[in-house]
């Protein structure tokens, strides 16, 4: 391949998660929310898929589900804070995240709340996935909370610390608001505004 081959910034392709996922990935999210809707259990997707479709340059390799209880299909490994790890025939990984400890309420919220996509597949907030991400604060979640907090008007921060200290608590606020005061301050995309 020459060298001119190489773009420099290409345009974004691929669907809602980026041009590294195939459309089977598109159509594996569709399909567990359509199986988990005929047995009327709603789910929202979560985790790095979430991210990529939040613009997130994130990689993930599976595929993570928010869910009230988990659907008959969802045979596998049980996850240690609840829900089930499973496989594809293709090996593809999918974890349903059934919280049944005190993360429950937030994780049953930001199911109630989550929104469909154009894509066709439901999606929790950007400030339920924030909240989510300070809940768990490991390395990649950290960093995925700051990709969130950084990117111009895409999560509602008085919205976001309504649910912080709703779900996580004045300590989880606390760790919050110091980490966003730690962040650059950022103009919204096309011209001035004030951030969230």
């Amino acid at each position: 391949m020459s060298v001119g081959a190489y773009k420099k910034n290409p345009q974004p392709r691929g669907g809602p998660f980026g041009p590294l996922y195939s459309k089977e990935t598109l159509e594996i999210v569709r399909r567990v929310q359509r199986d988990a809707a005929r047995e009327k259990i709603p789910v929202a997707l979560i985790g790095g898929l979430a991210m990529r479709v939040l613009g997130s340059p994130r990689l993930t390799d599976d595929i993570d589900f928010a869910a009230t209880k988990l659907p008959r299909f969802a045979v596998g490994i049980p996850l240690p804070f609840g829900g089930t790890r499973f496989w594809l025939p293709g090996g593809i990984e999918l974890n349903m995240v059934v919280r049944t400890d005190a993360a429950a309420p937030l994780f049953e919220d930001a199911i109630e709340k989550a929104r469909r996509t154009r894509w066709g597949f439901r999606i929790v907030s950007p400030e339920h996935l924030a909240v989510m991400k300070l809940e768990v604060s490991r390395e990649d979640d950290v960093r995925d909370l700051v990709f969130l907090l950084s990117e111009p008007g895409l999560v509602d921060r008085a919205k976001l610390r309504r649910l912080v200290a709703r779900f996580l608590g004045k300590v989880a606020l606390r760790d919050l608001n110091e980490l966003a005061r730690k962040l650059p301050r950022r103009r919204p995309r096309g011209g001035r505004g004030r951030r969230r």
